[in-house]
């Protein structure tokens, strides 16, 4: 099986929303993009912890290997109510960058968690377990306040 196959099915078997790049939302028929000044996190603020991952090509063996993981813990993640965005396309120009890329900077593969209040939480150069995922979400004051310890 292919790696782009791999990447797709391991989307289909996580069953949550996910935003991916200008392109490959053309390439499968998804919603257009946000416009360019608008913030795509807003939406999201205060109500998803949202996980974003940066590849800089769809067929980056460690994003499919980081989707098979979270996959894996796919209702765990749903009651920390993480939401996952995948950012698989890097521009031949920076002017041509979704406004996630230019926002975060990202430089080859990188996964960064959000906080529900749009604050960078962790950046992680390489595939983050999702144990060590949800080991981070459960130690910030919101989570605890949600799980009723804070």
């Amino acid at each position: 099986m292919n790696q782009r196959r791999r990447i797709l099915r391991a989307l289909a078997l996580f069953a949550m929303p996910f935003v991916l790049s200008r392109r490959s939302r053309a390439q499968n028929g998804g919603a257009p993009e946000a416009g360019a000044d608008e913030d795509p996190l807003a939406p999201l603020l205060w109500v998803k912890r949202p996980v974003i991952i940066f590849a800089d090509d769809p067929g980056d063996p460690r994003l499919a290997h980081q989707l098979a993981e979270l996959a894996r813990e796919k209702a765990e993640l749903e009651a920390r109510d993480v939401v996952v965005i995948v950012d698989d396309r890097k521009p031949a120009r920076r002017d041509q960058a979704s406004a996630l890329r230019r926002r975060f900077r990202p430089h080859g593969f990188t996964v960064i968690v959000l906080s529900k209040d749009g604050e960078v939480v962790k950046r992680h150069p390489d595939v983050m377990s999702a144990f060590d995922l949800m080991r981070l979400i459960d130690r910030l004051p919101r989570r605890l306040q949600e799980m009723g310890r804070g």
